[in-house]
């Protein structure tokens, strides 16, 4: 479930800016932390987070800049929201921010208004991404549920064989194929094998280590 407080990572050189955005956000009931440089945002990096998140972070800081930042956080996959914020505005370095896929860029002084509607809508789009990860991870939870032979029919029927296919692939009859089909189909609560592909493409291959999941449960038939 999402936790009922968003998360607002600020990231900002400037005490002074970063203590006044701070309390403009943390007024609005939002939970902030602040860092005064990318690498003590990095030392803390939040991953795979489970409640509406959004990072606020400065163009110009010490040692690795926010678009030097804003690249690693790339690199690393991480996907939650960045709201740039700079009192110096060039249009070449907005367009590279917003290119390389942050969600806004807003210049200082920001009214605060406009700050809070920019991170709200940040944070509604997180949302998303977290109950996309929910259900993600629950659907894997339910395939680590089946058995080895439910998994060899599962893989087979993802790749689109038929089940006279899996029949002669796993040597085993039409009914004990059906059957299986079944299984799989109520374990992972999908209505169809095209549901099941549909989900499988949803999912991060990264945590699709299925082999090693799975029990070791040897069963033929």
């Amino acid at each position: 479930m999402l936790q009922s407080r968003p998360v607002i990572h600020l990231v900002d050189q400037d005490s002074l800016t970063r203590n006044d955005l701070a309390s403009v956000l943390a007024d609005v009931g939002y939970a902030v932390s602040v860092y005064d440089d990318a690498e003590s945002f990095l030392n803390r990096l939040p991953r795979d987070h489970m409640s509406p998140q959004c990072i606020v972070l400065d163009v110009f800081l010490p040692g690795m800049s926010g678009l030097g930042l804003q690249q690693t956080l790339r690199n690393l996959n991480v996907t939650t929201p960045l709201l740039f914020v700079s009192s110096h505005v060039d249009i070449g370095t907005v367009v590279e921010a917003i290119k390389t896929g942050a969600f806004d860029f807003l210049e200082k002084p920001i009214h605060q208004q406009i700050l809070v509607r920019r991170v709200q809508e940040a944070l509604d789009l997180d949302s998303a991404a977290v109950r996309e990860r929910e259900q993600q991870q629950r659907f894997l939870d339910r395939m680590r549920k089946l058995s080895r032979r439910e998994c060899d029919v599962f893989e087979l029927l993802i790749s689109g064989r038929s089940t006279k296919e899996i029949s002669r692939s796993l040597k085993v009859g039409l009914q004990t194929v059906a059957k299986h089909r079944a299984r799989v189909l109520q374990k992972l609560e999908a209505r169809s094998v095209v549901e099941l592909v549909r989900r499988i493409a949803r999912t991060s291959p990264a945590k699709l280590q299925m082999r090693e999941e799975f029990p070791s449960d040897t069963s033929a038939s």
